[in-house]
């Protein structure tokens, strides 16, 4: 890791670029934002040498931001397609199950917003 590289602040005209890339939608899951709620999501990450290029930033809800962290695209799906086997071995998950509060949905490949948008990466 390079731990020298400073990330700098994107412009006003950058974010609104970035704001715009999916019509004010996280590229991840697709929720509406409001401009200032945006979080700024490095492709491939900032800590594996990612630039700091609008070509290599997506926008970002807090909650996808906060969960992919340092994952590439593919880690990130890899982690949110593990997610419901980890939550189920929780027993809050099974009580609230047995409960019906919440519901066990059969297996689906996670597909990103940006994906639906014919966008690669």
């Amino acid at each position: 890791m390079n731990f020298s590289r400073k990330r700098r602040r994107f412009s006003m005209e950058e974010r609104k670029q970035i704001f715009h890339k999916f019509g004010g939608r996280c590229a991840y899951c697709g929720r509406l934002m409001r401009y200032n709620d945006m979080h700024i999501d490095h492709i491939t990450p900032f800590s594996r040498n990612g630039e700091d290029k609008v070509e290599n930033l997506f926008p970002s809800c807090k909650d996808c931001d906060t969960v992919k962290g340092s994952l590439t695209p593919s880690e990130f799906r890899k982690k949110l397609q593990n997610m419901s086997y980890e939550l189920e071995n929780q027993p809050q998950f099974r009580t609230a199950l047995r409960f019906g509060i919440v519901k066990r949905f059969p297996y689906q490949r996670v597909r990103f917003y940006y994906e639906t948008k014919g966008v690669k990466k």
